[in-house]
């Protein structure tokens, strides 16, 4: 579950770019609430969740950095394979006119 959980975050946080704020208000508030499964006992219970044993939990989360670390690495390969440029964050208006680039 919790590899399937960074996994499933670092997906967010590649969709979401270019970032502006409320897309990074989404992926922190996506990442709060799985800490929050994960953090109290009723969730736990309703969830089926055990991140008691540090061994499994340690491993599990791992895993999900190495699959968020592939994710990443895809985005990056994929924008250069295309010949494009990649931007995390989203330019201002006044930037882009700048710039000369499109604002969308």
């Amino acid at each position: 579950m919790i590899t399937l959980l960074v996994t499933a975050l670092w997906v967010l946080a590649v969709v979401a770019r270019p970032y502006q704020w409320w897309r990074v208000a989404l992926v922190i508030a996506s990442g709060l609430a799985y800490v929050v499964i994960f953090s109290v006992p009723l969730a736990q219970k309703k969830f089926l969740l055990d991140p008691s044993n540090v061994v499994v939990t340690s491993a599990a989360l791992g895993i999900g950095v190495l699959g968020a670390a592939a994710i990443e690495a895809t985005w990056w390969i994929r924008a250069r394979m295309l010949g494009v440029q990649p931007r995390l964050w989203r330019q201002s208006p006044t930037t882009a006119r700048m710039a000369g680039a499109p604002t969308s």
